[in-house]
């Protein structure tokens, strides 16, 4: 069943409030005479327009539709239509065929607006604890389910309104510049730091100079579905020059703990659990911060205790309670793949969320 309503541009006002009133859309398409092609739209804003302009439900819908609708043709990737909408602030996007029929109406599921903040992809490292998997792959090309893991952080990163993303590469790199390429497809720009000799999760830093307020760091193998966009609300909002995510780590000791006192008892846990709050390896910082980095091997947690040195409240904490998984060894890979059979792999997010809130869950 087609999911989108069309009408000649014979058809009258009234036709297409009818089609609002009894179907849940937010278009309705406009064809030629004989109903083929794509020659217009009409939108809520448009019926209202009309009101305005005092036009009665009787006039031909061809003097209030959108003569110059925004569309695009089948067979691009899926994130190639969210950020041509998330750009164009449009919320439906017809795709057309080569003879301008319509094919379908995409929807859109990302956020609202474009933010103003980058982001950074580390996926340099050799991934040693993953052999023989990363002998011939870098460890973000391998995939969970059906895509590389650094696929789904970058699907992530730009449903959250980051359409500038940089990836440091250095281990096999030409496999992951030649997957993305520079992003033209997917409707975004991407940049590579290509680095020489590792340079760390923060020392790769230094390579790049940005222009936007705030950038977003990644580690490369990490599986999540944390709403980015919230992220960096709350970087924002608390405008500390960096924020790190952290994730509860829960242990269970697997023996009874003893407690004593000078060689007396004084107290025993039957196998208790502790919590520790974990780096989760994504960070937020200010372009200030970036902009100042020496090039030099450092990682991030280096940087975030020098800032601290200087000034003890000069970093934030933004806990995730999201699902979370650091794939570090071949258990983990395993964890993660079966994980995400459970997991959403496409983006399902309704158009009438609101923009303060989080937005659901994205793989």
């Amino acid at each position: 069943m087609k999911n989108f309503k069309i009408v000649t541009v014979n058809a009258r006002c009234s036709d297409v409030i009818g089609l609002f009133e009894s179907f849940p859309i937010d278009i309705v398409l406009v064809s030629n005479e004989v109903g083929r092609g794509l020659i217009g739209t009409v939108t809520h804003h448009d019926l209202r327009v009309a009101q305005l302009k005092c036009l009665s439900v009787h006039e031909s819908i061809e003097k209030i539709m959108n003569s110059k609708p925004i569309y695009a043709y089948t067979g691009k990737p899926d994130i190639f239509y969210q950020v041509l909408m998330t750009k164009s602030k449009i919320s439906s996007l017809p795709i057309i065929d080569n003879d301008m029929n319509v094919i379908e109406v995409i929807k859109r599921k990302g956020a609202k607006n474009p933010i103003d903040c980058a982001a950074l992809v580390m996926a340099g490292g050799f991934g040693t604890r993953l052999h023989p998997y990363t002998l011939k792959t870098p460890k973000p090309m391998m995939k969970v389910g059906d895509k590389p893991l650094i696929e789904r952080i970058v699907n992530s990163l730009v449903l959250a309104g980051i359409t500038k993303i940089y990836i440091s590469v250095h281990y096999l790199k030409e496999q992951i510049m030649n997957y993305f390429g520079d992003g033209s497809t997917r409707g975004i720009e991407i940049i590579y730091i290509e680095e020489d000799e590792p340079l760390g999760t923060g020392g790769c830093l230094s390579l790049i100079n940005i222009s936007c307020e705030d950038m977003v760091i990644v580690n490369g193998d990490i599986l999540t579905d944390l709403d980015f966009k919230q992220l960096v609300k709350f970087h924002k909002k608390n405008n500390k020059i960096a924020t790190m995510a952290t994730k509860e780590f829960v242990y269970s000791i697997p023996y009874g703990v003893v407690h004593d006192n000078d060689g007396i008892l004084s107290s025993f846990e039957e196998k208790p659990t502790k919590k520790y709050s974990i780096n989760a390896g994504i960070y937020a910082v200010k372009n200030k911060l970036i902009n100042n980095i020496e090039v030099k091997f450092k990682n991030m947690p280096d940087i975030l205790v020098e800032l601290l040195r200087i000034d003890s409240r000069s970093v934030a904490i933004y806990k995730v309670v999201d699902y979370w998984l650091d794939i570090g060894s071949l258990e983990q890979y395993e964890k993660a793949n079966e994980d995400i059979k459970f997991m959403t792999s496409s983006i399902e997010r309704d158009e009438d969320e609101d923009e303060d809130e989080p937005s659901k869950k994205i793989l």
